[in-house]
């Protein structure tokens, strides 16, 4: 892909403007959105860790717990790349070549194949327990349907926030590989997309620690116990 330099007398507006947000999406928004993915997602780890050993879960419970397990290591992936391509820990242009690649993976294919694997396992799971589980009162259903509700309604929304974010930079980019010239205006206007578009991509990769947050009580009720008992240890140490 290139411009046609016939175009290019001067800097133009389109430039100016491309130049400037990459510049502060390269400089501080990616890093800083990098680092809060690193930093959620090893709180998710450690959440869903502590829930997965507990006893007396339900196989719904594991299942959705070890999907949401997985997707935080990619997640976690993802962005801990990203902060090695991106500020203070930028690479050479080779070895940033070479992450770039390994980056698009955790990017595209791994989420993707994630959130596939874990949503028809999550179906599968609650197929048969279907089949197995006879509510013995009112109050087994009543504590049952909350744990389906939730658990769906997170994955739902994982979902719709990966083709809201993720999916307009894989477009973009796609069209871009179909497109041999663009002029000079156009050519900066299409780099101003994609850097918009890959900032958003980025964005996916931190969000998910306040899904988990917003949708999972079992999630925030653990996140609140490990805070403190953090907070007790620390006072007892001093």
């Amino acid at each position: 892909m290139k411009y046609n330099d016939d175009y290019a007398m001067n800097i133009s507006v389109e430039e100016l403007n491309f130049k400037n947000v990459e510049h502060y999406c390269e400089a501080i928004i990616h890093p800083v959105i990098f680092t809060i993915g690193v930093t959620g997602n090893v709180v998710n780890l450690v959440v869903f860790t502590r829930q997965r050993m507990r006893h007396g879960k339900s196989d719904i419970e594991k299942a959705a717990t070890m999907g949401l397990m997985f997707l935080a290591v990619s997640d976690m992936m993802y962005c801990v790349i990203g902060l090695m391509t991106h500020g203070p820990m930028a690479l050479d242009a080779t070895a940033k070549h070479a992450y770039t690649i390994i980056w698009s993976i955790f990017g595209n294919v791994v989420p993707l194949l994630t959130l596939a694997f874990c949503n028809v396992r999550f179906l599968v799971v609650i197929y048969h327990s279907q089949d197995r589980f006879t509510p013995r009162s009112s109050g087994d259903t009543a504590r049952r349907n909350p744990l389906l509700n939730s658990t769906t309604v997170t994955f739902a929304l994982i979902i719709c926030f990966f083709f809201l974010l993720v999916c307009p930079a894989i477009v973009v980019k796609f069209i871009g590989n179909f497109v041999a010239e663009f002029s000079h205006k156009a050519y900066y206007r299409f780099q101003l997309t994609l850097v918009i578009t890959n900032t958003m991509l980025a964005f996916n990769f931190a969000v998910n620690f306040l899904l988990y947050c917003y949708a999972l009580r079992d999630f925030r009720k653990t996140l609140m116990n490990m805070v403190n008992w953090s907070v007790l240890a620390f006072g007892h140490v001093h």
